[in-house]
């Protein structure tokens, strides 16, 4: 299609105009509400061929964030730059991509249906004379291409990218055992998943690996500030000093550096049991201002609906003139949180998004079976026709916390998540279908 070094010839041209004359409507098809998720399009590891229908198929399984700033994007091969580098964000979420035109994915993809859609002549091979072990049938499927450790690396940032956290890490495995020119980066993509699956001492360690085999790259750079930050989240402040100082002493460390790990400082209090101290401190670096580091504010975030909820499901129901108080209480903590998780999801980040519409759909279920389990004040006469009007009064919980469970079902199908928060919001949606209540046939 491309001739020399890049130049389109005249009959090339026409094939491209009539690519996008023919898939420009499908592509806007992919543009998804607020921009902020687009397919990830990478050369195919299957066979050439009909086969190709498979790898199509599965193109619009691999969806991703794209951009923070309302663009979707198509990543073709590549990795990216150090994003922290690039004045973005270090974010586990965040790694990897490249860009092709428009114009090339496009006229990728009608290439591509053209061969799947090929019906393969149906032709028996003419014997030949003297067998040749060089000759090969052409009914014999093509040899499978070899995954170079490139394309291993860029399967498995793929594969992280939506959540399928043990395929990414058989890929980043077998990568890291294939000879190439991306080790650094394969090291450093092993720190980032182990990251993203919390397991923070395997995140160090891998970090350390980078640092220590790569000292002055700049992905050096990045895996010293995530290792500060794994060790913030193990509670570890002082050996996360330590590397901070360093990065100080090196003149790599900013503004937005220093509100990334307020946030976490703030984000492991609040784990610790230190409430007002991590709240405090969480909202005084959401004030401070605002970077490209969506991630680590989304998760701040959901930390704060994580302990209004707690405070909410702590406040028992006792004793009548008390328990009125303490509902109005618990439903004003409710609703705060509410307010941060919508904040929260607007920030484009599907895994901080998913487990706070799950927590706060629990956290109307816990409600729901706490006033159903309140016994009847003293003085009512008739306690069962008491139940049943507690039962109907109470049903909108239910009706509240299947909502949330569903937004965060179909969040996850836009977006492709595939982690365990996805089937975790399924069961609770699906076991609720069968309890909602009616709607009145008058």
């Amino acid at each position: 299609m491309f001739i020399g070094d890049g130049v389109l010839t005249q009959e090339s041209q026409e094939l491209t105009q009539y690519c996008l004359a023919v898939i420009g409507p499908l592509a806007k098809m992919c543009t998804l509400p607020g921009g902020c998720f687009g397919p990830i399009i990478w050369p195919p590891c299957f066979l050439l061929g009909n086969p190709l229908l498979l790898w199509m198929a599965s193109l619009y399984e691999k969806v991703v964030r794209s951009s923070n700033h309302g663009t979707p994007l198509f990543f073709w091969g590549g990795l990216r730059d150090s994003p922290h580098r690039q004045g973005g964000s270090p974010s586990p979420a965040d790694a990897g991509g490249g860009l092709c035109s428009r114009t090339d994915v496009l006229t990728l993809l009608l290439t591509s249906l053209a061969l799947a859609s090929s019906t393969p002549v149906d032709a028996s091979p003419t014997p030949v004379a003297t067998p040749s072990t060089d000759v090969v049938s052409p009914d014999a499927p093509p040899a499978a291409p070899v995954m170079t450790q490139l394309d291993l690396l860029e399967e498995g940032v793929a594969l992280r990218r939506i959540g399928a956290f043990e395929d990414a890490a058989r890929m980043l495995n077998q990568a890291s055992t294939v000879s190439g020119d991306v080790d650094e980066q394969v090291a450093y993509q092993t720190g980032v998943l182990a990251e993203v699956r919390e397991d923070w001492r395997s995140a160090i360690t891998a970090y350390e690996a980078v640092e220590d085999g790569w000292p002055d790259s700049a992905t050096a750079h990045d895996a010293r500030f995530r290792r500060a930050y794994c060790l913030e989240e193990l509670g570890e402040h002082k050996a996360a000093t330590r590397v901070v100082k360093r990065l100080q002493r090196e003149g790599r460390w900013s503004a937005d550096d220093e509100r990334t790990m307020a946030l976490q400082r703030g984000i492991t209090e609040l784990r610790s049991g230190k409430i007002r101290r991590g709240i405090k401190r969480i909202l005084k670096a959401l004030a401070s201002g605002e970077d490209e580091r969506t991630w680590i504010r989304a998760k701040a975030r959901l930390a704060l609906v994580r302990a209004q909820l707690g405070k909410a499901a702590s406040l028992k129901l006792k004793g009548d003139k008390r328990a009125a108080k303490r509902l109005r209480k618990r439903s004003s903590l409710i609703s705060a949180a509410e307010k941060q998780a919508i904040v929260m999801f607007n920030l484009g980040e599907p895994e901080f998004a998913l487990e706070g519409l799950l927590l706060l759909g629990d956290g109307y279920m816990d409600l729901y079976d706490e006033m159903l389990n309140y016994p009847p004040p003293r003085k009512v006469d008739d306690p069962e026709t008491y139940r049943e009007v507690v039962m109907e009064k109470a049903s909108i919980l239910l009706t509240k916390a299947h909502a949330r469970y569903d937004e965060g079902v179909r969040v996850a199908a836009r977006t492709q998540w595939v982690g365990s928060v996805t089937a975790r919001l399924k069961v609770k949606r699906d076991a609720l279908a069968g309890r909602l209540p009616q709607p009145s046939s008058d």
